[in-house]
């Protein structure tokens, strides 16, 4: 949860919405016990119709919507998937899905490469520097697509590099 905790100033989420992503984050690959190519999908039918105690309904469509925006659609304000929310809710939906795919980019290997992160901000610019032991080009090239999702909800340039 570094990405939710060190840009704070940037979000500006509530506090609520952090269990969401955590919840979201952990849950957004179960799709693939259904297909590989459709996992998102899958994730977010399998969220959705499950109960998860701790959360309600609406809380539980949230996460399952933020775990479902995880890869290949946008997570856009006028995506149907967005109709059941609040403009508020849907804005959360949003700007949790966008820190999911840069958090979900950051370990594309599935090995955990990434051992720190270093959050850096000034004017409109956010620094991301990704510490690791070995050799993380593949998490910093499928990283580089979000950065315009990022710069489009934040209105902040995402700047990544990775350091070993």
């Amino acid at each position: 949860m570094t990405l939710f905790d060190s840009l704070a100033a940037v979000h500006k989420l509530p506090a609520a919405a952090r269990p969401w992503l955590e919840t979201a984050a952990l849950l957004h690959d179960v799709g693939h016990a259904v297909n590989y190519q459709r996992h998102h999908k899958h994730a977010f039918y399998l969220i959705s119709n499950v109960d998860l105690p701790g959360l309600s309904d609406r809380e539980r469509l949230m996460v399952a919507t933020i775990a479902r925006f995880h890869r290949r659609s946008n997570p856009d304000l006028t995506h149907e998937l967005m109709t059941p929310f609040s403009a508020t809710e849907a804005r959360i939906v949003r700007k949790c899905a966008t820190l999911l795919r840069v958090a979900d980019s950051l370990d594309r290997s599935h090995h955990q490469p990434v051992q720190k992160l270093v959050l850096a901000s000034r004017g409109r610019t956010v620094w991301l520097k990704a510490k690791s032991k070995q050799a993380i080009d593949l998490e910093l090239w499928d990283v580089e697509p979000e950065t315009a999702l990022f710069r489009e909800v934040f209105g902040r340039t995402l700047v990544v590099s990775g350091e070993r």
